[in-house]
């Protein structure tokens, strides 16, 4: 995942889009478990696999949608918890989220270009 840069640009060469045409969703420490938030563009803030697209497509202005998993409790390392399973709870929370995400990402798709 640190390098989706890689597919993505790969991708990109082989398809008639524009960066503009591009929309990530990513797992984000920021936001509790449950919680999405679009964003248009804007800094990786510390995630490897979206600064591995910025680098690759050299463009910050693309846009996210942010999917909240919180931060890992207690001394927990990061890496450790991004990898881990979710509770059968968490993964209740994570499927209605899912759902949530694949609704606003048709809203996303549907909007005008920006350059139309």
């Amino acid at each position: 995942m640190n390098k989706s840069g890689d597919a993505v640009a790969a991708y990109l060469n082989q398809h008639p889009l524009e960066n503009h045409d591009v929309t990530l969703v990513h797992d984000d420490l920021e936001l509790a478990l449950g919680q999405q938030r679009y964003v248009a563009g804007g800094s990786a803030r510390g995630h490897n696999g979206v600064r591995s697209i910025h680098t690759r497509l050299n463009d910050q202005n693309i846009g996210r949608l942010r999917l909240g998993i919180g931060r890992p409790e207690g001394e927990m390392p990061v890496d450790k918890y991004v990898l881990s399973k979710f509770t059968s709870e968490e993964q209740q929370v994570a499927n209605t989220v899912m759902q949530q995400a694949g609704l606003q990402l048709t809203r996303i798709a549907q909007r005008p270009s920006p350059l139309t």
